[in-house]
């Protein structure tokens, strides 16, 4: 069934977006991992890497997208008159864009040695593909994203981290045969973003000179993956802020623009942003829904700071995110802290297609 509802919104979309040139789409990889971590001194541990690769079409125009899809792509467009009123004249003014992805995440305790912890993180893996849906109007984003796919040893995650640390000739973590068991999960993630709130100096019309702007967020997640609600808000400051709406992210956590929209020739800014997330269940810390696994006491809320940089020039966009995270578990030593990088490619943002400054 869940296979269906992603291929059933896959096709629905595709009927918009198939006369699009591939060279229309956004194409983005997000690599997430506590070595890129500029400290001295990287941990190797907990969410210890994450990969993820993913497409973004064109916009469309809500005459090509069926009514279902303007209603989910709306969901939490209550501000909006054009997502109430449907298909009539005013819902022109809504754009859509639909995207796949897959990925995987990786999830490893402090101790690399074979006798697992009980108050340490369990050893767990994630493979998962998914598909999105955004609407984007004057006042506000809006995504709606689901990944289904497979947590434990078919994940592959061993077998990965395993074959990286003999490249690197990094000593091997020994607990594997203790991981999460099979299962297959899902998770539906829901993002509110605010259009950004421009401040002084620059104004709404400058593209290319100095701004600095804020955009605060809501996110939810629900599924056998992770029941979570996070709220939060990013400062940037920069040149060519209209181009995109923050670099993306690995879900659960907020993501920015997986596409970019070069209105001039050069965007380049620096950001930062605080997040809380009150976490209900997390198959990671709780453990397998329906069977017994490793488990441990997860906190209830979550404290996330981030910071980067962002360089865009025309269809090309490189973005690195530093990110500090609180303790999610009773026994954790020490706060999360990775670094998330990303590189985003639009083919038709180069040439004629550029803008010059």
């Amino acid at each position: 069934m869940r296979s269906w509802l992603i291929a059933a919104a896959a096709l629905a979309l595709a009927a918009g977006g198939a006369a699009a040139s591939p060279v229309d789409w956004s194409y983005t990889g997000v690599a997430e991992n506590d070595v890129f971590d500029y400290a001295p001194n990287h941990t190797d541990r907990y969410y210890t890497h994450g990969s993820q690769l993913g497409g973004v079409s064109p916009e469309l125009s809500a005459d090509y997208v069926p009514p279902w899809i303007i209603r989910a792509g709306c969901f939490l467009e209550s501000a909006s008159s054009a997502c109430r009123k449907g298909r009539d004249n005013d819902v022109n003014t809504v754009k859509f864009r639909w995207g796949l992805e897959a990925g995987q995440n990786i999830y490893t305790p402090a101790d690399k040695t074979k006798d697992v912890d009980a108050k340490d993180r369990p050893y767990a893996g994630w493979a998962y593909a998914g598909v999105s849906i955004g609407s984007y109007s004057r006042v506000e984003i809006n995504t709606l994203e689901l990944q289904l796919g497979v947590v434990g040893p078919s994940s592959g995650s061993a077998w990965v981290q395993d074959h990286f640390h003999d490249i690197i000739h990094a000593a091997r973590f020994e607990g594997w045969d203790h991981q999460l068991g099979d299962e297959v999960a899902f998770a539906i993630f829901g993002e509110r973003r605010w259009r950004p709130h421009r401040l002084s100096p620059g104004d709404q019309g400058n593209l290319e000179g100095f701004a600095i702007d804020y955009a605060d967020h809501l996110d939810f997640t629900v599924g056998t993956v992770q029941d979570s609600i996070n709220i939060g808000r990013a400062l940037r400051a920069g040149i060519g802020l209209g181009s995109d709406f923050g670099p993306p992210r690995i879900r659960p956590a907020p993501s920015g623009s997986a596409f970019i929209k070069p209105e001039s020739q050069w965007s380049a800014y620096v950001f930062a942003g605080l997040d809380g997330r009150a976490v209900a269940r997390d198959i990671f810390l709780d453990g397998n829904t329906l069977r017994n696994s490793p488990s441990v006491d997860k906190r209830w809320l979550v404290w996330e700071a981030t910071s980067g940089a962002v360089l865009r020039w025309c269809g090309l966009r490189l973005g690195y995110t530093y990110v500090w995270q609180s303790e999610e578990f009773l026994g954790q030593r020490g706060p999360q802290k990775f670094g998330s990088w990303s590189v985003t490619l639009l083919p038709s943002g180069f040439g004629k297609a550029c803008p010059t400054n």
